[in-house]
């Protein structure tokens, strides 16, 4: 299936960050309404289980000429590039709560392949390009601010139309990013979960306290960095619970510069394996070469668990499985597979990693990829038994690289929330049968991880 990238250089920005953090599978640019006019939803729509992400993108230059009368050009700069955005989100939010069919195309003949459940949460963005060359003209020569967003319960008609401050409900909260803030947050929270879970704690801050201003969306999430919860193993934007606070200008320059920000920003360069892995698998899917009857679009397999770590989560798993190919054991065995077994973030959830070295002769791939695959649901059983508070193992499984040059691989889910007797007993059979396991070669570590290191040795 061929989806849109964007028609104007603003919209595939859009699509390619947006692909980045949400992956193929559930970002779409440019979705449909299915009435006959083909009318646009939006400039994207991304999906994740009952999460819905609609974004309207708009660049607008009239801020580029200022005239004398500053107010007048900025109010009608606003006017277009974000408040009749917000109008089109609304709308939007209103077709999708109705239950209306998404399409990909502007035929309306392909469907958006993510289902939306009906108990969906709606997150709306405004991307408005063009206030930042104005932004550095009338500031210092240190500018590293962005538009002034706030929210508050009673918006204030008097400074509705002060010039880069923009006032938003905090009823019915809509995010407003500009030039700046928007590439930024985009490339910091760029999986589901650490961009959802920042949204999250923004909105619940927007509706709990009174008011909250800030200087672009970097600052703001400079504070959510800076406040890290150990107990609940969470970011915070209003720890103290204030009923006002503001954030101020500049808050993310000085936080990029720190140290422990470098070192997690170079930390988290192998987590792009995990990255990839997923991609490849949806890419697969869209090109309609997938090699199994799996049902993406339901949530129920085992790429989808993968995309709910969260990157510091994504670091670990693929320091793991880098360390596993290059510790392949050096062997004149003719078969031999090898297991490794990690902990998700999500501690009723773990990954069985399996690597098969087997003879290059022949059609290796239709003698042996049976095989694999019945080794590695072998091993999810079998850590299953060992690890009961286990409910989801996802087992993934490739060709020891030091010996095959066969690049297939394999990806398994298996459901352990009803573990009978019956199941348990399979596996043990199953396991003596193969001689895959024996329990006292399982053996155990524990690895403390940060998301901001301490140093780059951990």
């Amino acid at each position: 299936m061929s989806k849109s990238e964007g028609t104007t250089p603003t919209e595939k920005l859009l699509s390619n960050l947006c692909e980045k953090t949400f992956l193929k599978f559930w970002s779409y640019p440019n979705p449909y309404r299915k009435d006959k006019k083909g009318k646009e939803l939006c400039d994207l729509i991304a999906v994740f289980e009952n999460h819905v992400f609609i974004f309207c993108v708009k660049k607008i230059g009239a801020l580029d000429n200022l005239d004398k009368n500053i107010s007048v050009t900025w109010s009608r700069w606003k006017k277009k590039a974000i408040d009749k955005q917000i109008e089109n989100l609304k709308g939007a939010e209103k077709y999708i709560k109705s239950g209306n069919p998404v399409f990909v195309d502007r035929k309306r003949e392909k469907k958006l392949p993510v289902n939306i459940p009906k108990n969906i949460k709606i997150h709306k963005f405004v991307v408005a390009y063009g206030a930042e060359k104005a932004l550095r003209e009338l500031s210092a020569d240190d500018y590293h601010g962005s538009l002034a967003i706030s929210y508050g319960k009673h918006l204030q008609q008097s400074s509705k139309n002060t010039p880069f401050s923009i006032e938003l409900d905090k009823t019915d909260p809509v995010h407003v990013l500009d030039d700046r803030s928007f590439e930024i947050v985009l490339r910091e929270l760029d999986t589901i979960y650490d961009f959802t879970s920042f949204i999250d704690e923004k909105e619940a801050t927007i509706k709990t306290c009174g008011s909250l201003l800030y200087f672009g969306e970097h600052d703001l999430l400079a504070q959510y960095f800076l406040n890290h919860d150990e107990k609940q193993n969470r970011y915070h934007l209003n720890p103290e619970g204030a009923d006002s606070f503001i954030i101020e200008n500049g808050f993310w320059k000085d936080f990029s510069g720190m140290a422990e920000y470098k070192r997690r920003k170079k930390a988290n360069e192998i987590s792009y394996l995990w990255d990839e892995l997923i991609q490849s698998v949806y890419q697969d899917a869209l090109d309609g070469t997938l090699l199994n009857d799996v049902d993406l679009a339901k949530g129920n397999d085992p790429v989808h668990e993968m995309a709910k770590e969260p990157r510091f989560m994504r670091r670990v798993l693929s320091e793991e499985i880098r360390k596993e190919v290059r510790n392949f054991p050096e062997t004149d065995h003719v078969i031999l597979p090898k297991v490794k077994f990690a902990l998700s973030f999500y501690k009723d959830k773990g990954y069985v990693f399996l690597q098969l070295k087997c003879p290059q002769t022949g059609d290796f791939e239709a003698r042996y990829r049976p095989v694999r695959q019945k080794m590695l649901e072998i091993a999810c059983g079998v850590i299953r038994n060992r690890y009961t508070q286990l409910d989801t193992v996802i087992g993934i499984a490739m060709y020891a690289t030091k010996f095959s040059n066969g690049n297939s691989r394999d990806f398994m889910l298996l459901d352990c929330s009803d573990w009978t007797r019956e199941k348990r007993e399979h596996y043990e059979r199953e396991n003596q049968g193969f001689g895959l396991f024996k329990s006292e070669n399982i053996r155990e570590t524990v690895k403390h991880v940060q998301e901001f290191p301490d140093s780059l040795t951990e």
